[in-house]
Order: structure tokens, then C-alpha cells, then sequence
């Protein structure tokens, strides 16, 4: 009975053994079934030759930047714009507390005024003085008068012609005072004398300022803006005004190949690099914006093929290579930087230098391939070890 009992159990043991076996059988199948051919696209390697690139950051400035500042001291009474704020040409945008000046102009004239009473007094003592003067020089000349009365009369008479010359000096001194003081009174209200933007703010309202100080920046809207950038010196001899170079600008959606317009040849001692200008054409761009600039520095050759072509395997990248037979076989491949062919040109990719996106990458193979190989560059989900190329 036990015997029986033990034969039975030992059949459906393995009864269920053989079905396990079957089902997983026909799971891994279902995940990849051997085929013999299959259809797909290749690309053949090549020995490509590449532009070395140098990548320097920049930033856009205006042509035309105008610094504000008073000519008069005082304190600020109304500031009428914020930084970032459009202005136009001939708009005010700052004013001076003119109180000050003011008060000069009413001092000034109130002392004209009473200089002007004491020499009009003096005027009319001085036509007096003036017309015996001359009665005692022609009674001097018929010895009808003494010396003494004589020299009198004139010291008088001179006398008094000093005190209005002195006068005459003294308004003249006050209007020049008046005329500076009226002058000053234009300086306390700062327009802008270009159409722009306001880019920096140095005052509050209320503060005290002195001639000569910034108050305000504005960056010209009307004569177009530089990218600037600083270069390493060692490229100093290896470009020229019209050179072409590859600019970034993120933020204005500035993706371009452009001519170097200026080179500044002074080279900055702490820094080591000197500074190059591009001329943009862009319109509404703003001083500040970040980008970045490629310089061809050199050549470089290197094996490239499209990115889509690596498989990963196992934690290892690698391609499928197609011989002479049509057979496939995996290979590891090391790569390196990623580039980008566009209007037959090459451009490093990832570095903020393809914002369009939809262009195809190209990787740098190291080591795992050689020039002239040819590689599966499609329908690599059905591609495997062995298999034959239709």
C-alpha cells in the first residue's frame, strides 16, 4: 500500500517537472526567437576628420551705453524709472532737489538789487563831481582857481568814478553767478537722451549725490549689440578679423555659425586671455544674455557612426558589425564625444550648441572597431549574434 502510494507520488512529481519545463521553454522563446536572417540598415566607418573646438563663455552688451549722472549736488527728489524699464529719447527719468539753487538765485538778485540803489546814489553825486571837475580845470587854466581847489575837485571826481566802476564789477560778478546758477537749474532734471532701457540703478529717492557720480545706465535700443567673450591667448595668433566660429545664446534662441567682427589685442595679465567681439544682428536682444562661443583651434581625426547603432548588453555598450559574409557579431566599443554633422559642418553635441534638436548624433569610437567596418544601424531589437544580413 505505502509502496503504491510512494509510485504515484514520484509520477506526478515528475509530470509536473516536464510542464514547468515546457513553460518556461516557451516563455523565453516568446521573448526572443532565433531567427536565421533578417533585414536592417548599416552604416560603414570611416576615418573622419574633425575640428578641434575651443568653447569660451560670453555675454551680449550693448554698442551704445549711456551713464547719467548730475552735474550739481543735492539730494534726489523723484526717480521716474526701475531698471528693466523702456525709456525714450528726451524722457525725464531722475530730477535734483533744486532748493538750493534756488535760494543762490534770490540771494544773488536781492544783493544785484541793493548794489544797484547805492550806485545809482553814487551815480548822481558822481555827475555832480563830474561837472565841477571841469569848471575848476578851466578856472585852473584862466588862474581863476588855486591848485588846491583844483586837485580837489578831481580827487572827487575820481573818486566817485571808481566806487561805479567798482559797482559795475560787482553786478557783473553777480549776474555771471545768476547765469551759472540758472544754468544749474537745467542739470537737476536727467532725460535720457537715447531710446533704450534702463540697466542699472545706483540712487534711491531721498539720497544725497554728488557731480559726477552714476546714477543711471541705459542701454541704447537704436545701435545694435556686441557678444563679448575673453579667449585664451594662445589662440591670439590663430584668429583673424572674419574668422567663423560657432555661437550659443540660449535665452534668444541664437544657434549659428558667425564671423568674428573685432579682436582686441591687449592681453589681460592676471587673466591671460584677450577679448573678441561678434556684431549681432538680432533685433530686441538685451545686454547680459549668457551664451558661448566654439573656436577652431585645429583638426582631429577620429572614427564616428551614429549614435543609434550602440547596443547596451549587460552593463557594456557595443555595436553589431557585418563582415564580408553577411554575418553579424557583437562587438564592445568604447566611446567617446558625441558630435553632430549639420550643413556639412561638425559640431560638438550637448554643449548648448543644438538647441533644434531633431538632428542625428554621431559618437566617437575609441577602440572596438576599425575604419572601413560596417555596423547595424536599425531593426536592432531583431539583430543577434550569428545571424545573416538579407
Amino acid at each position: 500500500m505505502n509502496i503504491n502510494r510512494f509510485i504515484i507520488l514520484i509520477i506526478l512529481a515528475s509530470f509536473w517537472s516536464m510542464s514547468l519545463a515546457a513553460c518556461t521553454g516557451q516563455d523565453q522563446g516568446s521573448k526572443r526567437k532565433p531567427v536565421s536572417a533578417v533585414s536592417a540598415k548599416t552604416y560603414q566607418v570611416t576615418e573622419s576628420q574633425l575640428p578641434e573646438m575651443m568653447s569660451f563663455p560670453g555675454r551680449t552688451e550693448a554698442k551704445v551705453q549711456v551713464l547719467l549722472a548730475s552735474k550739481v549736488p543735492g539730494f534726489v527728489r523723484a526717480i521716474k524709472v526701475q531698471e528693466g524699464d523702456p525709456v525714450k529719447k528726451g524722457e525725464l527719468v531722475l530730477s535734483v532737489d533744486d532748493t538750493d539753487i534756488k535760494t543762490r538765485i534770490q540771494a544773488l538778485t536781492a544783493e544785484k538789487e541793493g548794489i544797484a540803489s547805492r550806485q545809482a546814489a553814487v551815480n548822481a553825486d558822481f555827475i555832480y563831481a563830474k561837472d565841477n571837475f571841469k569848471r575848476y580845470e578851466s578856472l585852473k587854466k584862466d588862474d581863476a582857481a588855486t591848485q588846491e581847489e583844483f586837485d580837489r575837485a578831481r580827487s572827487r571826481f575820481e573818486a566817485l568814478k571808481n566806487q561805479l566802476e567798482s559797482f559795475n564789477a560787482d553786478l557783473r560778478r553777480i549776474d555771471a553767478n545768476v547765469k551759472e546758477a540758472e544754468n544749474q537749474l537745467s542739470y537737476v532734471s536727467l532725460v535720457s537722451p537715447v531710446n533704450g532701457w534702463v540697466t542699472e540703478k545706483t540712487v534711491d529717492t531721498g539720497s544725497y549725490i554728488n557731480p559726477g557720480v552714476t546714477l543711471l545706465r541705459i542701454d541704447s535700443s537704436e545701435n545694435g549689440f556686441w557678444f563679448e567673450a575673453d579667449i585664451d591667448e594662445g589662440l591670439l595668433s590663430k584668429i583673424t578679423p572674419d574668422a567663423t566660429a560657432r555661437l550659443s545664446i540660449p535665452s534668444a534662441n541664437i544657434d549659428e555659425q558667425v564671423k568674428i567682427s573685432q579682436i582686441v589685442p591687449y592681453v589681460s595679465p592676471s587673466t591671460h586671455t584677450f577679448a573678441i567681439k561678434v556684431d549681432m544682428k538680432e533685433p530686441d536682444l538685451k545686454s547680459g544674455l549668457y551664451g558661448k562661443i566654439l573656436i577652431p583651434s585645429g583638426k582631429l581625426k577620429c572614427l564616428v557612426i551614429p549614435e543609434k547603432a550602440l547596443v547596451k548588453r549587460g552593463g557594456m555598450t557595443g555595436v553589431y558589425t557585418v563582415g564580408k559574409d553577411r554575418i553579424v557579431h557583437w562587438r564592445i566599443v568604447k566611446t567617446g564625444r558625441k558630435w553632430i554633422y549639420e550643413r556639412s559642418s561638425w559640431l560638438p553635441a550637448g554643449s548648448g550648441y543644438d538647441q533644434s534638436g531633431g538632428r542625428p548624433e554621431f559618437v566617437e569610437i575609441l577602440s572596438g572597431i576599425n575604419s572601413k567596418d560596417t555596423v547595424v544601424t536599425s531593426n536592432l531589437d531583431m539583430v543577434q549574434e550569428g545571424v545573416r544580413l538579407e
